[in-house]
């Protein structure tokens, strides 16, 4: 596509044309742009323009393989296409780091998006274990998620192990129940949730001081041991 603007200094033109009627000014300046229209002029088209031969205009060309030119219209179509092909390749350059940016973006977007999306339907669903398996009052699933994402910053954290504490939790009470100790209800989901129990230690109830006194039928390490049978704790032993 032909470039449709040229520089044109118009002190210079002024300067140069001050001898010029305005008849030689305006074919001078056609001259002009014809040949940054369509290149060199031949003979025929200067003398169409100018009528005859007027060495004041004429002068301003310089005549090659039977062609004219103006030196100073030529320099600038070329500065000027230099200059237009420059703008052209730098903005190619940066729409095409611009595109490889957006689009790294929007893979690292996504990837992390659907790496978000799987960890959280798979804490879902380890959360949702849990609550069917707890054995107190529990509300909606979503509802008590809701509670401990509210309550606690390090959910992510606590989904994780609650199953286990869980276990953990039934094993110790079942054994305090058959050793005659004193097992409360379960609290609430909720309650169980806001205070944490889920890091509540082993605590041995109706226990007596001495350790191989029999106290409601098991002494404390009779205990300890039935509860390490049920729930093996690494390095107890056997």
């Amino acid at each position: 596509m032909k470039d449709p603007a040229v520089l044109f200094y118009t002190q210079d033109f002024i300067t140069g044309t001050i001898f010029m009627s305005d008849e030689q000014r305006g074919k001078y300046i056609m001259l002009l742009c014809l040949q940054h229209q369509n290149g060199k002029l031949s003979e025929r088209e200067m003398l169409k323009i100018c009528g005859e031969k007027d060495e004041d205009i004429w002068c301003k060309f310089y005549q090659e393989d039977g062609y004219f030119y103006n030196k100073r219209m030529l320099l600038e179509t070329e500065k000027r296409t230099k200059y237009s092909e420059s703008r052209r390749n730098n903005r190619a350059k940066k729409e095409d780091n611009i595109c490889k940016t957006y689009d790294t973006h929007m893979e690292n977007e996504n990837e992390n998006e659907n790496k978000d999306d799987i960890d959280n339907k798979k804490m879902v669903s380890i959360f949702e274990i849990f609550r069917q398996n707890y054995p107190g009052t529990r509300r909606g699933m979503l509802v008590e998620l809701e509670n401990l994402k509210k309550k606690h910053k390090d959910w992510k954290e606590i989904i994780p192990i609650l199953s286990d504490a869980l276990t953990y939790q039934n094993s110790c009470r079942e054994i305090k129940r058959k050793a005659g100790g004193f097992v409360p209800e379960w609290k609430n989901l909720q309650t169980w949730i806001n205070q944490r129990c889920w890091e509540e230690e082993i605590e041995i109830n109706n226990i007596s001081n001495g350790t191989n006194k029999k106290h409601n039928g098991a002494t404390s390490e009779e205990i300890i041991r039935a509860v390490a049978k049920n729930f093996p704790v690494e390095g107890f032993p056997e």
